[in-house]
């Protein structure tokens, strides 16, 4: 697991849902009705969307991008936050539900603290739908 920071709370994403993570470089903004995109960035030789991980979890205002979650299989994009506290073995005991009863949202164990696990998936969509429309 990737144990991250957007907006001051905890969340962490499943490595193997992720096609990798890197350092944010320079975003080159593009016009765009997408609300989440930030704009352009090269990664390894290839121009690469950039969109606010923060937004897309509903938060109002984006955060200065640090980092990437790289995602995507034959489309890749880039979602964008600001703190990356590191990757973490955990056990499957680890895993469970929101503790206030929410329903749709898993949350984590990582080191004694609750992480909510990003729903790449879903993230995914609401990408691929912003493009599209």
């Amino acid at each position: 697991m990737l144990a991250l920071g957007v907006a001051g709370d905890r969340f962490a994403a499943r490595l193997r849902d992720l096609a990798g993570i890197a350092r944010c470089g320079r975003l080159a903004p593009v016009p765009s009705r997408a609300k989440a995109l930030l704009g352009l960035t090269g990664l390894r030789g290839d121009l690469v969307p950039v969109y606010s991980l923060a937004q897309l979890l509903g938060y109002a205002r984006a955060e200065e991008p640090a980092w990437l979650l790289l995602c995507g299989a034959g489309h890749r994009f880039g979602l964008a936050f600001g703190q990356n506290h590191g990757c973490f073995s955990v056990e499957p005991g680890a895993f469970g539900g929101r503790p206030d009863g929410a329903a749709g949202r898993e949350v984590v164990a990582i080191q004694g603290l609750v992480h909510t696990v990003v729903a790449l998936d879903e993230i995914a969509r609401a990408v691929t739908s912003e493009e599209e429309s």
